[in-house]
């Protein structure tokens, strides 16, 4: 297991704030908290510690944690001691956790009852599943990718945990970032095909059973929709969940969506509790259910699928999105991205925005249309393929080949913000100093004189 790397900057009046115990990372924003297992599944398998930022405790509520392998003696699990952990909970009027009408906040969002929270990669027809689950030594459904939470950065009020793991010739990086003042997450994750031939047919999934009240109305049942479904012409992705209230009243308060700007990805709902469908295909044949065709009554494709716009039900089932990725030649990477959002309006809207920029962002940093490309980085895109960025990972110094006068290179964090920039004075190999860059992955993008995107990379600093 690699070590963990803790960098925090903590400023008066900002209350931002990520910490790590046994394995898992805790990450504590004014109105969300969050709990990342050693799987990078969300959904901690101990409970959060007894208290975060200037002694600030954490909200964990309405059941025990996930289990993790009895041989994960370093990873320990209270799945059957029955104690709370954190998956994921949220304050979304933004009025104090202690304050408010029927319920102070809501969540946790998936740990009641059999917690279900995870993602998949398949490639070459075959698929891995890291899933958190309840009970004693199972926190496995088929298999796993090895991984670890590697490192963890609180600046100002914003909260980034990087997990990394490897599974086959892939390399999977994921980045959640949580910005204090918002009422949603962002996740990023990178994948790289580190090995010798090409990966074929690669996919991705993520997926959770919401249960966004049961703590509070004992009621384990959502209503879920199919809010947004490609194709839309703002190039939106969500599926969304509500919880009941008293009386079994849904609340519109209670929201859980899950949503991206890919428009290479589609979202789904399952009919029945769980992650996978009934049958357990693999991750395209999900993704080739639906093909953007019109609504058919009384539902979806199949019984057990519900995959059209508008298409919603209420029951206690998953909800999820996939990403169709395509072929990665050796070396190439893709970046993904989506959200978890706990309120829609305006926090909406922006938690769906982070999820394409900058990452195919035009000369001024405006998110562009998805609808032809990957999300994120392939090299196959660049218009210079000899353009590389090294060493990778970086400490305080970084390379960049093949560069040409007046060009410019910007480096982005993963909630899209600018961090770093030069302008090219001479061609060729240039040097740069990144010693002020904070630990973590970065988007590193090269326009050429007149604006045109010569490449996007992904770096990441130790």
């Amino acid at each position: 297991m690699k070590p963990i790397v803790l960098i925090s900057l903590l400023f008066a009046g900002i209350q931002a704030h990520a910490q790590l115990d046994s394995c898992n990372v805790f990450l504590q924003g004014n109105y969300v908290e969050v709990g990342i297992n050693f799987n990078g599944a969300y959904g901690s398998s101990v409970p959060p510690p007894d208290s975060g930022y200037c002694s600030r405790p954490y909200h964990p509520k309405g059941g025990a944690a996930v289990a993790n392998d009895s041989f994960l003696t370093m990873c320990p699990s209270i799945a059957c001691t029955g104690l709370i952990g954190l998956g994921f909970v949220a304050d979304p009027d933004k009025d104090g956790w202690t304050v408010g009408s029927p319920y102070p906040y809501f969540g946790d969002y998936f740990l009641p009852g059999t917690p279900q929270e995870g993602w998949s990669i398949e490639a070459d027809g075959m698929q891995v599943d890291n899933f958190n689950a309840y009970g004693c030594n199972a926190n496995r459904i088929y298999g796993t990718a090895n991984g670890s939470n590697i490192s963890y950065t609180t600046s100002g009020s914003v909260i980034t945990a990087v997990w990394q793991g490897t599974w086959d010739s892939l390399l999977i990086t994921q980045t959640t970032t949580l910005d204090t003042s918002q009422t949603f997450f962002t996740t990023h994750v990178i994948i790289k095909n580190t090995g010798t031939t090409t990966r074929h047919d690669v996919y991705y999934q993520r997926t959770v059973d919401p249960d966004n009240t049961e703590p509070e109305s004992g009621s384990f049942i959502t209503k879920n929709k199919i809010e947004y479904q490609r194709p839309d012409t703002a190039h939106r992705v969500l599926v969304s969940s509500w919880g009941e209230g008293p009386g079994g009243t849904i609340l519109s308060s209670a929201y859980l969506g899950l949503g991206t700007m890919d428009s290479n990805a589609k979202c789904f709902i399952f009919n029945t509790s769980g992650l996978l469908p009934p049958s357990g295909e693999k991750i395209d044949s999900l993704y080739g259910k639906y093909a953007g065709i019109s609504s058919i009554p009384g539902g979806g494709d199949t019984v057990q699928t519900l995959m059209h716009q508008n298409d919603s039900e209420t029951l206690d089932e998953g909800i999820g999105l996939v990403f169709k990725i395509g072929d990665l030649i050796p070396v190439d990477s893709i970046i993904i991205a989506y959200a978890y959002v706990f309120k829609r309006g305006v926090d909406l809207d922006s938690a769906l925005k982070t999820t394409g920029h900058p990452l195919h962002s035009d000369s001024s940093g405006n998110p562009g249309d998805t609808s032809h490309h990957h999300t994120g980085i392939n090299v196959a895109t660049n218009k210079s393929t000899n353009i590389q960025a090294y060493p990778n990972p970086l400490t305080n110094e970084m390379t960049i080949s093949a560069l040409s006068v007046a060009d410019q290179i910007t480096v982005y964090d993963m909630m899209g913000r600018k961090v770093q920039s030069w302008i090219i004075t001479k061609d060729g190999s240039n040097t740069f100093n990144t010693a002020t860059l904070l630990q973590g992955m970065y988007i590193l993008r090269v326009l050429d004189k007149d604006g045109n995107v010569k490449a996007r990379l992904p770096i990441q600093k130790l």
